[in-house]
């Protein structure tokens, strides 16, 4: 596949080619950025698309294709924006929301605009589904019962504002299904066959729920609890996860790929001031590091694992999601941070440093193992 004519420089066709032949998220948004600059935005638009399918949580990537789209939506967003500062609406907001949520995939921003329109309309089915599906998609991520407890609250009162709303009432189902909460999953769930007769997933579901019973538990605060230390959900929960959304990425299903965690410590010991890089299970167990032989490298890692550690509950106490990058000017050089899944990443570099390349690498890690 040619991304670009052949009339480009040569150093545009060398970056194609690698980019092709050894994707990577930095490579694509420069390509973004090269077409962006020569004007050519459907060209950009292509690449955009091409680099989501193969890195869908790179943040570089998503952020690129948010802003090639929108500017195609901008005029679409401009007059919702309009609409609610002058005769604002529930239909106003749920409309903006939904753009931002479905056609941009900035949950960040649509999830602004839900609770912003549900501080004036709090019974508005639309914003509550949109702040419900936000939140659980952030606990498919980080595994934080905050989420969780947010998504059910929204979606519970989606479906008391709209009984009808049967993609509340699958997420909701959804969601209890994974955490074990078999009663409550079937009552959902069985409604939305109801809205929906033949949906194969919901009933692949019941029928897992029905051949596999559980304990109902008294109370979630255990299971989430668990499902938080660990940075996982349980066997069943990923069945049903698996089953709900087959070819999404896995959340966090406790393998770690040795090969990868090899490629990707190669890979960034190569940036230019780097010193050394560790990878941790959520427990602090060590995975993999860069630099056995030095001799702080153990030490480095119990000041990574307690650091993301305190940074996510800091950041589950002030319910802002998880930790995308962090970046620490201690002592001993620059320190980035980052936390995916059941997996923390601690890299440690020179002070001085050119901090987008490491950056990148943390993106990159993101990428490769959410």
């Amino acid at each position: 596949m040619a991304l670009f004519g052949s009339s480009k420089k040569k150093g545009l066709l060398d970056l194609e080619r690698d980019a092709l032949a050894a994707p990577e998220p930095g490579k694509f948004t420069r390509l973004i950025e090269m077409a962006i600059a020569a004007d050519n935005r459907a060209k950009a638009m292509e690449v955009a698309r091409k680099a989501l399918e193969l890195f869908p949580e790179a943040d570089s990537i998503r952020s690129a294709f948010q802003n090639l789209k929108r500017f195609e939506l901008q005029p679409r967003i401009i007059e919702l924006q309009n609409a609610i500062s002058h005769t604002p609406s529930g239909r106003h907001y749920e409309m903006l929301a939904g753009l931002y949520h479905t056609d941009l995939g900035d949950d960040d921003k649509a999830y602004e605009v839900a609770l912003e329109g549900l501080q004036q309309y709090p019974e508005s089915d639309g914003l509550n589904l949109v702040a419900g599906l936000v939140r659980m998609s952030r606990f498919h991520k980080e595994f934080t019962a905050n989420d969780f407890r947010e998504a059910a609250r929204h979606l519970q009162k989606a479906v008391e504002a709209n009984a009808m709303n049967s993609k509340a009432l699958v997420s909701l189902g959804r969601i209890y299904a994974e955490v074990g909460s078999s009663t409550r999953a079937s009552e959902f769930l069985k409604k939305g066959c109801e809205l929906n007769p033949g949906d194969e997933r919901m009933e692949a579901v019941l029928q897992t729920i029905a051949a596999e019973p559980l304990p109902e538990p008294d109370t979630l605060d255990d299971v989430l609890r668990e499902i938080e230390l660990s940075g996982t959900l349980g066997a069943r929960g990923l069945k049903i996860f698996r089953l709900m959304d087959p070819t999404a990425a896995l959340p966090g299903d406790g393998k770690v790929d040795a090969a990868a965690v090899e490629s990707y410590l190669r890979n960034v010991s190569g940036l230019a001031g780097f010193r050394c890089a560790v990878i941790l299970r959520r427990d602090g167990s060590m995975v993999r590091n860069s630099a056995s032989l030095w001799d702080k490298v153990e030490d480095l890692g119990r000041v990574v694992g307690v650091l993301c550690r305190e940074s996510e509950e800091a950041s589950r106490r002030m319910d802002i999601g998880g930790i995308s990058l962090v970046d620490l000017d201690i002592p001993l050089g620059k320190l980035f941070l980052s936390v995916v899944g059941s997996l923390s990443l601690g890299v440690l570099a020179d002070h001085g440093v050119q901090e987008g390349e490491y950056v990148e690498a943390v993106e990159r890690f993101r990428s490769i193992f959410s």
